[in-house]
């Protein structure tokens, strides 16, 4: 490598990684990359860009020497830095899309279950190995962009992409920010390359907290042909039911961004509480048995309350578990004395709450509850019934009325 003219130490660290970069960026795994421009690895949290160069294709630029991109009006030495860090982004997306692990062999393909429910990867945490070692050049460009030439000795935050993490139920501190286009056009690639453009948020968010309700049954084919900017653009979503819908996205990558669609088995997405509460009452309709008190309690109704714990406010999960009665140390499903019960008003708006919830998580779930309850009632003696069903009977309530429109109530006599 030759030197046109003096150079600062930094200069020169600079002009040695970008070289790197450039021939790295040349592979033919970097095609699809070199097409899109430079902006399309950017973040809405990044600071000190290069916008002159954000609008020009990547292939392009890599062919400028260092001197000519110094020589553009507004590009110094903090702007190039910057213009590294992207290039250090475009590289880790390229190992990614190999399929690159840390020791540069390809990832083994994830287990699944057909119709059983897969609450974690097959390989959590597989991507938090260094993916530098895999990519020397990518590596080199690590860093924050300050020029201080110890890059490549820290693990690159543009390397891992939160993909790693993104199994975890509402990760600390994840906003939109740290999310770039491509990322975001990754995942949704993943949704449509598994044919899940069907499924809608309410059912597969992490939390409906943050999540308007009018949002809870839109499918996620509403936004697998908008890009991030296009989002923010909306007028109904504000960064907290953005951040929501971006992270349904991210955590199906995550679960399945190494499986191949079209084999011979499949997996059926749901809330992993929900996949306990539906695998036992299905477990207990096959086998035709009656459960025990703690059996219907432990796997049928404390993961419901649980769930409920995730997606609405304590008042409702105290409403719920009054119902239910497990409040307050009780597990015998008495009903709560009257004193405890909220005024009708504000009962019936905390059952259509948690109604409206239970429906969304576990769509069906309340045919199927019902079915068993109408099963038991046909097998419990009379003696004792009530108290027997009592759980079952509390569950089914809180789905809300039923299709026909009356009470879900059964036969049961004290």
């Amino acid at each position: 490598m030759k030197l046109s003219r003096a150079y600062t130490l930094d200069q020169v660290r600079s002009v040695i990684r970008y070289e790197e970069s450039r021939e790295a960026l040349r592979g033919e795994q970097f095609a699809v990359h070199r097409a899109k421009p430079l902006g399309f690895w950017t973040r809405p949290g990044d600071r000190g860009l290069p916008l002159k160069l954000l609008g020009r294709k990547l292939g392009e630029l890599i062919e400028m020497t260092y001197d000519d991109l110094i020589d553009v009006r507004g590009i110094g030495d903090k702007k190039f830095d910057s213009y590294l860090m992207l290039l250090a982004r475009a590289l880790a997306a390229g190992s990614e899309e190999l399929g690159m692990l840390a020791d540069g062999s390809s990832p083994a393909p994830m287990a699944t279950t057909d119709g059983r429910h897969a609450s974690t990867p097959a390989r959590r945490g597989h991507r938090q190995a260094d993916d530098h070692r895999g990519n020397p050049a990518a590596a080199r460009v690590a860093g924050d962009g300050d020029g201080d030439g110890d890059g490549g000795n820290r693990r690159n935050d543009d390397q891992r992409e939160g993909d790693s993490r993104a199994w975890r139920d509402s990760p600390p501190g994840f906003t939109t920010e740290e999310v770039s286009e491509w990322q975001w056009s990754r995942w949704r690639e993943c949704v449509v390359r598994h044919g899940l453009q069907d499924a809608t948020l309410g059912h597969l968010a992490p939390s409906l907290r943050g999540l308007s309700r009018s949002l809870w049954d839109t499918p996620l084919s509403e936004y697998t042909n908008r890009t991030l900017a296009q989002l923010r653009r909306r007028k109904s979503h504000n960064e907290k039911h953005l951040c929501s819908i971006v992270e349904v996205f991210r955590s199906i990558h995550a679960l399945l961004c190494d499986a191949e669609p079209g084999g011979h088995l499949g997996l059926h997405l749901r809330p992993r509480l929900i996949g306990q509460a539906a695998d036992w009452l299905s477990e207990t309709q096959r086998k035709r048995t009656v459960p025990t008190k703690r059996e219907c309690l432990d796997q049928f109704v404390m993961p419901l309350v649980e769930q409920l714990r995730r997606d609405v406010k304590q008042q409702a999960v105290a409403f719920a578990e009054r119902r239910l009665g497990v409040s307050g140390g009780t597990t015998d499903g008495r009903p709560a004395a009257r004193r405890d019960q909220p005024p009708r008003r504000g009962a019936d708006r905390l059952l259509g709450e948690i109604s409206a919830v239970l429906n969304v998580r576990w769509p069906g779930g309340q045919s199927q509850a019902h079915a068993l309850l109408a099963r038991l009632d046909r097998q419990v003696p009379s003696r004792g019934k009530r108290a027997r069903l009592r759980q079952v009977q509390s569950v089914v309530e809180l789905f809300g009325p039923t299709a026909t429109g009356g009470s879900p109530a059964t036969s049961t006599k004290p």
